[in-house]
This record gives structure tokens, C-alpha cells and sequence, in this order.
């Protein structure tokens, strides 16, 4: 990675950590499951996979999920671990 990108990859895991509801309180519930939450926090990951690349993708993704283990694991412990599964299925895919 060179300097810009690193940079710019610092400033979407911010925007990420920044949109998470444990931390903005932000968050949409789906209508069919209201414990689900639609997450906003993904679209800077998106955003970043498109933009910069896959690896920056991957690399705040798991940035996300440390804050969140860190800081708002949720009622189950492994909550933020499954986040991250889901993530990268959705970068897959």
C-alpha cells in the first residue's frame, strides 16, 4: 500500500467506526426483524472496496470488528465475530 492509500483506507474505517450504532446510535431496524439492524457502518466498507481495493475492504472490516469486540461486544459475545462473516460474505459475493 502506498501512502494515499493507506490514508484514505484510515479515513473509511473511521467513517465506519464512526457510523457503528453501539457508538452513533444510528441505526435503521428491518422491518421483518426488528432486532436486525440495517447497517450504514457498511457503506463506507462498500464504498472503500470499490474505490481503493479489496484489501482496504477487508482491512477496515476488521477494524470494525475489533472496535466492536473492544468496545460494544452486544448480548452475545460472539456478535461482532459474526458480523465480520457476514461482511465478508457480502464482499464475496
Amino acid at each position: 500500500m502506498n501512502t494515499k492509500m493507506l490514508a484514505t483506507t484510515i479515513v473509511f474505517a473511521a467513517l465506519t467506526v464512526a457510523l457503528n450504532p453501539a457508538i452513533s446510535g444510528i441505526g435503521i431496524p428491518a422491518p421483518y426483524a426488528p432486532y436486525l439492524i440495517y447497517g450504514l457502518w457498511e457503506i463506507p466498507i462498500v464504498a472503500a472496496f470499490l474505490l481503493i481495493s479489496p484489501t482496504s475492504a477487508v482491512a477496515i472490516s476488521l477494524v470494525n470488528a475489533t472496535v466492536l469486540f473492544a468496545l460494544f461486544p452486544g448480548s452475545l459475545p460472539m456478535g461482532p465475530f459474526y458480523n465480520l462473516i457476514a461482511i465478508f460474505s457480502m464482499l464475496l459475493g
